[in-house]
């Protein structure tokens, strides 16, 4: 296998974790020293960061998150209902 090919490879596992990774806002060991050596790499990550920031922002503008156990209590709740 060649470097560049080695290369591309550790870049498509990089992005596979950076999309893993981005919502705890920090890179595990691996990924973390695959961003400091790969440039294009590393702008992703920035670009994937500030797009999560961006979005988390906006989100906040619409008022307070809704409570954590909403997604659990929900399919409940539709259960519960009466038919219309």
């Amino acid at each position: 296998m060649s470097h560049e090919q080695t290369r591309d490879r550790a870049c498509a596992v990089a992005r596979r974790q950076i999309d893993a990774a981005v919502d705890a806002g920090e890179a595990p060991g691996e990924l973390a020293r695959h961003l400091a050596a790969c440039p294009a790499c590393a702008a992703l990550w920035d670009r994937q960061l500030a797009l999560v920031d961006g979005l988390r922002a906006g989100a906040e503008a619409f008022g307070p998150p809704p409570p954590a156990d909403l997604a659990a209590r929900t399919p409940a709740a539709l259960d519960a209902a009466p038919a219309r």
